[in-house]
């Protein structure tokens, strides 16, 4: 899938779709793209729109983007070790 098509469709899954759908696009993004910082973006986006504080997990209401974030810098790091055929 073309770069600016999946941009698209991540911001209007976002907009429309429900958050679990955004959240599977937005790990597919993080997995299988080179430097996905528009699923970060989006993480947070979601995080703005639906988020609520989480008092129990996590004292914070950006824990979607916190997830993203973890799992962007771990999939930097451990590049190197991971083999998807594309």
């Amino acid at each position: 899938m073309p770069r600016p098509l999946f941009i698209a469709l991540i911001f209007a899954s976002v907009l429309f779709a429900p958050w679990w759908l955004s959240l599977l696009l937005i790990l597919s993004g993080i997995i299988f793209l080179d430097f996905a910082l528009e699923s970060i973006i989006a993480a947070f986006v979601i995080d703005m729109l639906y988020g609520v504080q989480l008092s129990r997990a996590i004292d914070g209401p950006f824990v979607i983007t916190l997830i993203a974030l973890i799992l962007f810098f771990a999939k930097r790091i451990l590049k190197p070790y991971i083999f998807i055929n594309k």
